[in-house]
């Protein structure tokens, strides 16, 4: 029998919030430190969540909103993650993109801090009233 390892406990110290940025921008959510708790770094016992809303200026039907992981040895300086996580959301005709949620384990090679960089592609509808959420689940 196959076991389920989700991880369901959620901590409002470990969400962070953000933005999305105008069309041809990115934006980051405030970086977290992975050293959570007493102990060392454990990349392995946690998941990430990106939730975004329901975006209804998003109707490009060729165009995708994306949220891309990145880590940092110094909490300053930021790159994409090896293998690169990316989590997109692809317009919808008319009505826009409906509320969408990922969840994924960061990389074990992942580095003590942490963000998502949110990225809206030129031409796209004003989506920046749109508040995307991040959860680390442990």
């Amino acid at each position: 029998m196959a076991t389920n390892y989700n991880r369901l406990i959620r901590d409002a110290n470990l969400r962070g919030t953000g933005y999305l940025p105008a069309a041809n921008a990115t934006a980051n959510i405030t970086p977290f430190n992975g050293n959570i708790g007493a102990g060392t770094f454990k990349p392995e016992e946690m998941e990430i969540e990106v939730a975004f809303p329901a975006l209804p200026n998003h109707t490009n039907t060729g165009l995708s909103i994306t949220a891309t992981l990145q880590d940092s040895a110094d909490g300053v300086t930021f790159a994409n993650t090896n293998p690169l996580i990316q989590a997109s959301v692809l317009g919808v005709a008319a009505t826009g993109s409906l509320a969408t949620v990922f969840r994924f384990r960061p990389p074990a090679n992942i580095r003590q801090y942490f963000q998502i960089q949110l990225s809206v592609p030129s031409t796209d509808g004003n989506n920046t009233a749109a508040q995307v959420t991040i959860q680390i689940l442990l």
